[in-house]
């Protein structure tokens, strides 16, 4: 087994299957390889002291954040406050509680994914300490084929699939998941520093978000359980291309290129290349089909929808073409209208319509595919 480590706080009762059919659980960390992993970690971003001058002030460099115990221990006490209603959370974890061991609490508190990578990476992590007993000196070179990497690559596409339960919680963000990243030490800062006062100061996505839906996470693993082993591979190629939409963060118009494909890998069949116009009958697919399917799980007004559809296959055909002057002159437009407009909008769009596709995929998969041969 091996873990991920999620935004969130939560000491938890027992662990959460999230996917029987890939071995994928929500937990805190147990052994002491995930301790170890999620302690140095987080140590790595943030360090905790009791140096007097932090009572006044913290330290914030590129890479790390000092501030004073006393932050930490307020938070951890204040989870009793926050969660004392969720029926997830272990309302013991401060049993035996001892300042000096804080960060342990927040190590043993912190909610990880874990997944069956069947014994690989523990495998590598023993090999690993014989080389340093030895003190032998080496690398690991894996080609990517592996179990374990192969694991930890659905794992992530179930994660991105996931990801949309919080699409609402996740607006003007660049990097949209509740995976926790390496250069996220200024969240974790903020995080722990107005975890004590809770939800009032968070405007937008925040660390709470993950405990408050972890009946909803359980709802569509479950539903995604029930999946055929065919819709299995394509949803997670869903998910693998949301995760690719969030490592080109600063390429807006890649983003918005695989948001639109996601739509019609969902939900387009080929035309009839000998009847109809190819690009035509593919964007008359577009705004009816992706239309009727938000329409039905969002209800929101299909002429609307249709029209709004259509400009994003437009948009979407312009930029496939390198067609780069017009979808300036159109962004330009678009900015005489409103000065304040974003090409980002329709970014954020695409992503509220694919969380209704792909949640329509999974609770209502004959309802979407008998819709896509039509």
């Amino acid at each position: 087994m091996n873990i991920i480590l999620l935004k969130g706080v939560l000491p938890l009762k027992k662990k959460m299957v999230l996917s029987k059919k890939f071995g994928i659980e929500l937990d805190n960390p147990r052994n002491r390889d995930e301790l170890n992993y999620v302690s140095y970690f987080l140590k790595d971003k943030i360090e905790f002291k009791e140096d007097k001058k932090l009572l006044n002030y913290f330290l914030v460099s590129d890479t790390k954040t000092i501030l004073h115990l006393n932050y930490l221990e307020d938070s951890l006490k204040s989870l009793l406050r926050h969660y004392k209603n969720n029926p997830y959370f272990n309302k013991t974890f401060l049993k035996n509680y001892k300042k000096e061991k804080a960060h342990d609490y927040l190590v043993k508190s912190w909610l990880v994914v874990r997944f069956d990578d069947k014994g690989f990476f523990k495998e590598l992590r023993n090999e690993k300490r014989k080389m340093i007993k030895r003190k032998e000196k080496g690398l690991f070179i894996l080609e990517g084929t592996e179990i374990g990497p192969k694991r930890e690559e659905r794992a992530l596409s179930f994660l991105s699939i996931i990801d949309l339960i919080f699409i609402d919680k996740l607006k003007d963000r660049l990097r949209k998941t509740v995976i926790l990243e390496e250069n996220l030490f200024q969240e974790l800062f903020i995080y722990i520093t107005g975890l004590e006062q809770g939800r009032s100061i968070h405007k937008e996505f925040d660390y709470f978000t993950i405990a408050d839906n972890i009946q909803e996470i359980v709802r569509f693993g479950k539903g995604i359980d029930q999946l055929s082993q065919e819709q299995n591979e394509k949803l997670l190629f869903v998910g693998e291309t949301i995760g690719n939409v969030n490592d080109n963060w600063q390429n807006s118009k890649m983003q918005f290129l695989m948001l639109v494909s996601i739509i019609e890998f969902l939900l387009i069949r080929g035309p009839d290349t000998s009847r109809f116009n190819i690009e035509d009958s593919i964007r008359k697919q577009f705004q009816l089909k992706a239309g009727v399917v938000i329409n039905k799980r969002n209800g929101e007004k299909l002429d609307l929808l249709s029209q709004r559809l259509k400009t994003i296959y437009d948009i979407r055909s312009i930029i496939a073409h390198g067609n780069f002057a017009r979808f300036t002159k159109l962004m330009n437009d678009y900015r005489k209208k409103d000065k304040d407009f974003d090409f980002f909008e329709f970014i954020e769009e695409c992503f509220d319509y694919i969380k209704a596709i792909v949640e329509s995929y999974i609770f209502e998969t004959d309802f979407v595919e008998s819709l896509k041969k039509l």
